[in-house]
């Protein structure tokens, strides 16, 4: 068994795996339980990641240039490709364009799929913020968009955007 490090044993899987385990969860809790599953799947990944970042940087990542720098490494790792569309770290707010994320169907879908995306981004954030996010999707590549589009930040800022009031 490989050592643990600071941060836990980190393994490295297909991607393959990670649709596979969206599949699985709609077919055994129904679509709304997977979907909350893999987001809490993903903001628990995300927390850990940052965390990790944050003790592999040796400094805190709350600054916009330590936020860009936790997205490029999360593009670096595969997890999609990632731009930022607007960043706003004194309000703890961003919009991220996600491309080819890990565990979207390549079949296309009739609803927003990048739950565990939406999750790695909302735990990250809370880390870099250092405040409770949430983050939704507002574009689908899944769907036929050119990309996905993702809103994270802290749960009031985010939910006006899900509201439509900004």
């Amino acid at each position: 068994m490989a050592p643990k490090g600071r941060g836990g044993r980190k393994v490295v899987v297909p991607e393959s795996f990670f649709e596979a385990l969206g599949i699985r969860l709609v077919k055994d809790f129904g679509p709304n339980a997977a979907e909350s599953l893999l987001y809490e799947i993903g903001r628990d990944a995300g927390k850990a990641y940052a965390r990790s970042a944050v003790h592999g940087l040796g400094r805190e990542i709350g600054t916009e240039d330590g936020v860009r720098t936790l997205l490029r490494r999360f593009g670096e790792f595969g997890w999609a490709q990632i731009r930022f569309v607007s960043l706003d770290t004194p309000s703890k707010f961003a919009v991220v364009e996600w491309r080819e994320g890990v565990g979207v169907p390549r079949g296309g879908s009739p609803v927003p799929v990048c739950h565990l995306g939406r999750g790695l981004l909302s735990g990250a954030a809370e880390v870099a913020f250092g405040a409770p996010c949430d983050a939704i999707e507002t574009k689908c590549q899944a769907m036929g968009a050119d990309h996905c589009e993702i809103v994270v930040g802290v749960p009031d800022r985010v939910s006006r955007i899900a509201e439509g009031a900004e």
